[in-house]
């Protein structure tokens, strides 16, 4: 055995002296040793890592390995460290490795990983498998060290390694990610507002009636905070009050889910002239107050419109000790509000998206009320054409007819099913010239109409039946930008 050592050291001594390297005949010759010995030598040698092979043609060269000592590998790296043996016992470590983990060399040094305080979020293979050399490197895209109320990300390489005796063992080498891994996280979790309020607004848009909204409302408020119990409040401006109309976020399973369906839903409150300030001054979401203390009890959250009993049960039943509310608010007007019960040690996250949907699930109810608004002014003006003996009709912005009188039907024998469309009826909006302009609240062309516009038009038209008949025709521009139109005749029969 000591001749064999003493033989591998001679091979050793002089490669480093041929920095070109040589074949195995020529350290055979020069050492005179035999070919299958200096083969054998060379084999354990490049085993351990002291000598490299290259081939060049049909030649095998041989040089002494050049390596970079460990110890300065570990010293100037900014990467944390961590050498095992096969065992998985500690060889040894960086200082940025153990300033991390908050080790001691002494301490951990020959002492097996599974053993020492390892972060709970890592995975058990993050130092490779115990008992065997990995084959090559293998990687760990991401590993999250939580210490301090901070938490420091890393990519983990894990490398085979053939120490100088002979042993294997490997290398983790932590490379701090953290910056980038934010920076990604950050323009994924843009990414996935942005599709979130994108379709929240189509959602929005689509909406057939009020109770839509309010559920519309509940399932992104629940998207966005998984953990909290959602309240959908509408604010009532005649008796100044708040009424819940719709809970989410209590699974049906739950225990106290029939409760809060019979206790919540429709609880109606007043809403104090704090409460509203609050909502219009702040304008994103906070904890509400009274008196200066924040709110978290349900019971004082309803004003005690909720019995103190009832509102126990929910807060133990689902631990909620903090209550955050956001104003559904547009241009100044207060249409409810949104609350969040939240459980103890659940932060809130995603204020800022959830103060922008709520400014969208605002201008959704205040398009709803015009809408309701336009609808009942559109339905009125339908209810006193149906009583005025002039014919009269409501036309869409696009020209299509929407509404028609009896007395229209008489006057030119068209139903609203086979009623051309505005342009095509009215000849004189199509071509300027085939009529004249009596009129006007302002000068306008059919281009540029404007809300409350009225003009009076002079033209001839045709009737179902092909007899033409000279009209004197109002219209007027309502503020969805339909069109009233009233018509006169001068003395003519009804088409027949």
């Amino acid at each position: 055995m000591q001749q064999d050592a003493e033989a591998a050291e001679r091979i050793v001594r002089l490669l480093k002296a041929r920095p070109r390297g040589m074949t195995i005949s020529e350290i055979s010759r020069k050492l005179h040793i035999t070919r299958n010995t200096v083969a054998k030598h060379l084999g354990g040698l490049q085993l351990a890592g002291r000598v490299e092979l290259e081939v060049i043609g049909n030649a095998k060269v041989y040089r002494s390995a050049q390596r970079i000592p460990i110890s300065s590998f570990l010293k100037f790296t900014k990467d944390a460290i961590l050498v095992l043996d096969a065992n998985q016992r500690v060889v040894q470590a960086n200082d940025q490795l153990l300033t991390a983990f908050g080790w001691n060399m002494e301490e951990i040094q020959g002492r097996k990983i599974e053993d020492l305080d390892i972060p709970p979020t890592f995975p058990q293979e993050w130092t490779g498998t115990s008992g065997g050399l990995l084959e090559k490197e293998e990687v760990i895209p991401h590993l999250e060290y939580r210490t301090g109320g901070q938490s420091i990300h890393y990519r983990a390489k894990i490398i085979p390694v053939v120490f100088e005796h002979g042993g294997k063992g490997t290398t983790v080498i932590l490379e701090d990610i953290t910056q980038a891994y934010e920076k990604e996280q950050l323009e994924q979790l843009y990414a996935h507002n942005m599709e979130f309020l994108a379709r929240a607004a189509m959602k929005f848009i689509r909406l057939k009636d009020d109770e839509e909204l309010y559920a519309v409302i509940g399932e992104g408020m629940k998207e966005l905070v998984p953990t909290g119990i959602i309240l959908v409040k509408i604010f009532n401006p005649r008796d100044i009050t708040f009424r819940t109309r719709l809970v989410k976020g209590v699974p049906s399973r739950n225990g106290v889910y029939r409760m809060i369906e019979e206790e919540l839903i429709g609880v109606t409150e007043k809403a104090h002239d704090q409460v509203i300030r609050d909502l219009t001054d702040t304008l994103t979401l906070h904890q509400p107050e009274i008196d200066g203390r924040k709110v978290s009890s349900l019971f004082e959250f309803f004003q005690g419109e909720v019995s103190e009993k009832i509102c126990r049960a929910i807060e133990k039943a689902f631990c909620i000790d903090k209550i955050y509310v956001g104003g559904l608010i547009w241009k100044g007007s207060l249409y409810g509000k949104v609350a969040i019960l939240l459980p103890k040690d659940v932060p809130l996250r995603n204020e800022e998206i959830i103060n922008q949907f709520l400014r969208q699930a605002s201008m959704a109810f205040q398009r709803r009320i015009s809408e309701a608004r336009l609808e009942q002014a559109e339905s009125q003006i339908r209810k006193i054409a149906d009583l005025i003996p002039l014919p009269a009709t409501i036309f869409s912005p696009e020209g299509k007819c929407l509404y028609l009188n009896r007395t229209f039907s008489e006057w030119f024998g068209y139903s609203i099913d086979d009623m051309p469309l505005m342009e095509e009826f009215f000849s004189s909006l199509r071509d300027p010239q085939a009529g004249q302009v009596l009129s006007g609240t302002r000068q306008i062309t059919q281009e540029d109409p404007g809300s409350g516009d009225i003009t009076v038009r002079m033209d001839t038209i045709a009737c179902r039946d092909q007899s033409m008949k000279e009209i004197l025709f109002s219209t007027l521009v309502l503020e969805n930008f339909n069109r009233f139109i009233l018509c006169r005749e001068g003395g003519s029969p009804p088409c027949s």
